[in-house]
């Protein structure tokens, strides 16, 4: 326990981002449907998201997110209404991922972003994503 507390106080959150690479962010006003395929085309499984009105990243969202978050919306559309089997096509093509997410997690507090310096240690970062519950 002690080696792996040593680690985490001695290395820093820097240390993990790769040396190239390149990172992709969706607008929350881009289309359930391009976000998918954006995701599949460059090979993601994870994305963060920008929202330009407050020019700020809101949230990051992974490709099970989205599914989970799209049968939620999906249930919900149901019980409003909406024909069976008529969500999925209109939700990639029409729904945008704010929408999705103002139906899905409707709380501000949900959907802010955590963040840290790079010269913040491992444990720190572990710290947060704790307090945050962003672990699985």
């Amino acid at each position: 326990r002690e080696l792996v507390l040593d680690q985490l106080h001695a290395h820093k959150t820097h240390e993990l981002i790769p040396k190239s690479g390149k990172v992709v962010a969706f607008d929350v006003d881009l289309s359930l449907r391009h976000a998918l395929d954006a995701l599949a085309e460059h090979g993601l499984s994870y994305a963060p998201l920008w929202d330009s009105a407050r020019q700020d990243f809101m949230t990051v969202l992974a490709g099970e997110d989205f599914a989970t978050l799209l049968a939620r919306f999906g249930r919900e559309a149901a019980g409003a209404g909406a024909p069976p089997g008529s969500l999925s096509q209109r939700a990639l093509d029409d729904v945008t991922i704010r929408e999705l997410l103002r139906a899905c997690r409707p709380s501000p507090s949900a959907l802010s972003f955590a963040s840290l310096v790079p010269d913040e240690s491992l444990f720190v970062a572990v710290q947060r994503m704790i307090e945050r519950r962003l672990h699985h």
